[in-house]
């Protein structure tokens, strides 16, 4: 360990303790190294769950306040790791094997003291920790069902369904094999079997996709009318639709 007060936080991970007579030299070490262990462990893990590799090495505590760093073996790897964790707080789906890492997070988060506050980042990213409150998520479980593909995509690999078991459409992490897989099924139905979690009311919140199946016995004209009926739900009042489209040509045709 050394002190080091030009250290740049552009080189690697920073943690970053601060509040009234916060100081190296008086700052309680045990909550403050936790928090630093607990959260480089997750940034590793969730680049593993991701496919990278990644390790730190080295440990500076630098007098700013108090900040404790490492230097990461990739520093490209580290800050997809850290705004994956960023998302995750602001209620992101996380993939399956993270939540304890992320539980670990948070309770160290919970042991420093009240009038302290806590910052993690990497490189030139940087975010204030706040301390979730987990107890309203209820231990994982298996869901199995037949559900209709809603979407998929976005800067993450994750899907959206819909079930006529659950009250509102769930988000949940998919592999990079399935994803391409899943989009040639957008709005089918498929059975799939999931690990999720779910919230004290019973919603789903995350989880992951363990497998899937289409439904082949389902009438393609019968999925289209349901796409149409969740997307373009005035169409199914029309008797006929032909006039009805006529009808707007000519409105635009006036209108011109």
């Amino acid at each position: 360990m050394n002190h080091d007060e030009d250290y740049s936080q552009e080189s690697g991970v920073h943690v970053v303790v601060d509040g009234p007579d916060v100081h190296p030299s008086t700052v309680s070490a045990r909550p403050v190294l936790e928090l630093v262990a607990a959260y480089i462990a997750l940034l590793e893990k969730d680049a593993d769950l991701h496919g990278a590799k990644l390790h730190f090495s080295g440990i500076r505590i630098v007098d700013k306040c108090v900040m404790v760093a490492s230097t990461p073996s990739s520093l490209d790897a580290a800050k997809t790791a850290a705004r994956n964790f960023h998302a995750y707080s602001r209620g992101a789906p996380m993939p399956h094997g993270l939540t304890r890492f992320f539980e670990r997070v948070m309770e160290a988060r919970k042991r420093l003291p009240s009038e302290m506050e806590a910052t993690v980042g990497v490189g030139d990213l940087a975010w204030p920790l706040i301390c979730l409150d987990l107890s309203g998520l209820l231990p994982e479980s298996t869901f199995s069902g037949r559900v209709r593909v809603n979407r998929v995509g976005g800067t993450k690999a994750v899907i959206r369904f819909l079930s006529e078991s659950e009250d509102a459409p769930f988000v949940l992490t998919i592999s990079a094999e399935q994803a391409p897989q899943l989009g040639a099924l957008l709005y089918s139905e498929v059975d799939i079997e999931a690990v999720i979690l779910r919230d004290a009311d019973g919603s789903i919140r995350g989880g992951h996709l363990v497998s899937f199946e289409k439904v082949t016995d389902q009438n393609p004209r019968e999925a289209w009318l349901a796409w149409m009926a969740e997307n373009a739900p005035r169409w199914q009042t029309v008797e006929d639709i032909d006039a009805e489209l006529f009808d707007d040509e000519d409105a635009e045709d006036a209108a011109e």
